[in-house]
């Protein structure tokens, strides 16, 4: 009796299973019975008293070439900028102002244990050296809003805007030297880096 209990109890769980796949294997999509919803974010100006400031980019690589000079003193304008040639910033809010200043790191140029003194640098006509200098070079619109002002706002820098002067005044260089260095940038929440 037990045995038959088992049978059936079996029998009835696998036509209850074959049913199920049966019915699934029949399922059809509706023809013309579909529909869709639009769906719309809007983004809107931060009203956070504290912006969302990012530098998110800047330039990878600014090269230059010259000749030896028997002086040691060299003046290069023009350069390649490589790859992507923007400085790029992040803003969340209209209102907030900002600034991007460069500088040389250490007013060196160094490789090969050899080394040269920078002692000009300008990035787009932008001095990076010297008592004048700002070394700003990029910064908010001075009229922004959230067209001008917001999300990513990206500058290119030019290669003919490139100008270095340097001397080496141990005259040890050699065609075939490269000399590498460093270009810094901060972002501040100021137009005036200050």
């Amino acid at each position: 009796m037990k045995f038959l209990k088992s049978s059936i109890v079996l029998m009835a769980v696998s036509v209850v299973g074959t049913s199920l796949i049966g019915v699934a294997a029949n399922a059809a999509t509706v023809p013309n019975e579909e529909k869709d919803s639009n769906t719309e974010v809007s983004f809107t100006d931060s009203t956070d008293p504290d912006a969302v400031l990012k530098l998110i980019h800047v330039p990878d690589v600014y090269k230059f070439e010259t000749k030896l000079d028997a002086s040691g003193t060299y003046s290069i304008t023009g350069g390649i900028v490589e790859n992507d040639r923007n400085i790029t910033v992040f803003n969340d809010k209209s209102t907030q102002e900002w600034s991007v200043k460069a500088s040389i790191v250490n007013d060196q140029l160094l490789g090969n244990s050899k080394a040269a003194t920078v002692t000009a640098f300008q990035i787009d006509g932008v001095d990076l050296m010297g008592a004048s200098a700002t070394g700003i070079v990029h910064r908010s619109n001075v009229a922004p809003d959230v067209i001008n002002n917001t999300g990513q706002i990206s500058k290119p820098v030019s290669d003919a805007g490139l100008q270095i002067e340097f001397n080496n005044a141990n005259m040890d260089l050699k065609a075939g030297d490269v000399l590498t260095g460093t270009v810094h940038y901060q972002l501040f929440n100021t137009p005036d880096a200050q």
